[in-house]
């Protein structure tokens, strides 16, 4: 059945705690592309869209792949963010999955980075996701991101 009201997924936020420092991270390390320079936004519609009054962040918009994935990064200047220490099973506690040729090659390039993986790739032998694979690893505010390839 195909769903006239929602077209597809725009992009996925995550709240970080240092701008640059994530925005470094995301592009330097990740290959994701910025769209824009971080942009501040302060004034009363976003603060009144999100039920904060005096709302004030500053963001970016990186692209991934050819384009069609969108990751904002945002950072709450006010209200001043506090670190969440969500466990990795907690309800509302995010992951993302990035789609990769060969899970192998990407994982050893961001190893070289100096991204620490949790573990070593999984390769799932049965069920619905049979050859498909994944592996997980977490960004610098400890936010759960994952590279995830298909069956070949």
């Amino acid at each position: 059945m195909k769903n006239k009201l929602l077209r597809g997924i725009h992009h996925t936020a995550l709240n970080v705690m240092d701008l640059e420092r994530s925005l470094s991270f995301y592009r330097d390390v990740l290959g994701l592309n910025p769209l824009f320079e971080p942009e501040d936004v302060i004034g009363p519609g976003f603060g009144r869209a999100m039920k904060i009054d005096g709302a004030r962040i500053r963001y970016a918009h990186l692209k991934a792949g050819d384009g069609s994935t969108l990751v904002e990064l945002i950072q709450f200047m006010t209200p001043k963010a506090k670190d969440s220490k969500l466990n990795k099973y907690d309800t509302g506690a995010p992951h993302i999955a990035f789609r990769v040729d060969d899970i192998d090659k990407a994982k050893s390039k961001l190893e070289a980075r100096g991204v620490k993986f949790m573990s070593e790739p999984v390769r799932i032998g049965d069920g619905s996701l049979k050859g498909k694979s994944f592996v997980y690893f977490s960004d610098p505010d400890g936010l759960i991101l994952e590279l995830f390839q298909e069956a070949r």
